[in-house]
């Protein structure tokens, strides 16, 4: 990876925050990636093939975000809505879901658990499948007793 030495035990110790570029280069590094696991436990899909130019990282960010930008239209929430729940603005969510500013990895931990979805780690190639029920492989920061769509439609 094109980063100190250094920068790796930052990120393990939690002493600095990758981008979440380095995440996606330091999963491949693995022969892992990241991916976006439904409520019912499956694989989110998004694009399956790089566009034609298309960096490796850009493309890996268009399959994360596809996926939740189609459930926070699934449940016909608009991005202000998506934004409010999430603390940030309307814009943000719009330059997420279009590619021109990624998320810092903690807003798309949240952003998917606001959706009643989590991030995983997952070995290249992993067909679709429920997600591990040992929680080994996700990337969740904490638990809430309600999801953010279905607590805030209850407020």
């Amino acid at each position: 990876m094109p980063v100190r030495g250094r920068a790796i035990s930052e990120w393990e110790t939690g002493a600095m925050e990758p981008t979440l570029g380095h995440l996606i280069q330091w999963s491949r590094g693995l022969d892992r990636r990241l991916v976006i696991i439904g409520p019912d436990g499956m694989l989110r899909h998004g694009p399956m093939h790089p566009r034609a130019n298309e960096t490796q990282e850009s493309f890996e960010r268009r399959r994360l975000t596809a996926p939740l930008r189609n459930r926070r239209v699934a449940l016909g929430l608009a991005q202000g809505e998506l934004g409010r729940l999430l603390g940030v603005s309307r814009d943000s969510v719009l330059r997420w879901e279009l590619l021109r500013v990624p998320p810092r990895p903690i807003a798309l931990i949240v952003w998917a658990q606001k959706l009643d979805c989590f991030v995983a780690i997952r070995p290249i190639g992993t067909s679709e499948g429920h997600a591990p029920k040992t929680g080994h492989g996700q990337l969740r920061t904490a638990c809430y007793p309600q999801s953010g769509v279905k607590a805030a439609r209850a407020a």
